[in-house]
């Protein structure tokens, strides 16, 4: 009877146990400067049909979700996992409270524990804050219609326009645009 009472107590909380972990939240460290990119994966073996991301409150989502499935099949056996991962800047020092994002599989929802981070100030120089006020202008400044881009590389080179919020091939740049280009 012991021994009966035993197993079911332990099946019990294996299935408690296993219940919050169909969703890994996982960060590579815990503490992070002010000026420095937060990295969240989220892993899953779930089948996911789609994720709602949670409004974010004490940072930035500089990139994501980028989202990843990988399947693998061993002696006939299929295995998928789901990863989504985000780079994020803190809006502020102290702590920063990082909800999972929301998955749907099947009509049901599931999300992963919530990440608590600190964030600590960090001293710059002046140029690692011109540089970090830079990055951030071009992640999150909005382009304007007609702005236009001139990409070059070694051998071609070619200009884009922003049109209908993507950019679009207007022409190839010359040989001699392009060395104009890079000597002005």
């Amino acid at each position: 009877m012991k021994r009966t009472v035993f197993i079911i107590i332990a099946v019990v909380a294996f299935i408690i146990n296993s219940m919050g972990q169909d969703i890994q939240s996982v960060s590579p460290k815990t503490n992070y400067k002010y000026d420095e990119i937060i990295k969240i994966e989220y892993i899953t073996k779930l089948a996911v049909d789609s994720l709602h991301t949670p409004e974010a409150q004490d940072y930035f989502v500089m990139k994501g979700p980028s989202k990843t499935t990988t399947i693998s099949i061993v002696n006939g056996k299929s295995d998928n996992t789901f990863k989504v991962n985000y780079e994020l800047r803190a809006k502020k020092s102290g702590e920063i409270i990082i909800p999972s994002p929301i998955f749907f599989v099947k009509g049901k929802e599931y999300q992963g524990e919530t990440l608590v981070l600190e964030v600590s100030e960090s001293i710059m120089t002046a140029e690692e804050q011109r540089q970090k006020e830079f990055e951030d202008f071009m992640l999150n400044s909005s382009k304007t219609e007609g702005t236009v881009r001139y990409v070059i590389g070694d051998k071609f080179g070619y200009i884009e326009t922003f049109e209908n919020n993507e950019w679009k091939f207007s022409r190839e740049l010359t040989i001699k645009e392009m060395d104009k280009l890079r000597n002005d």
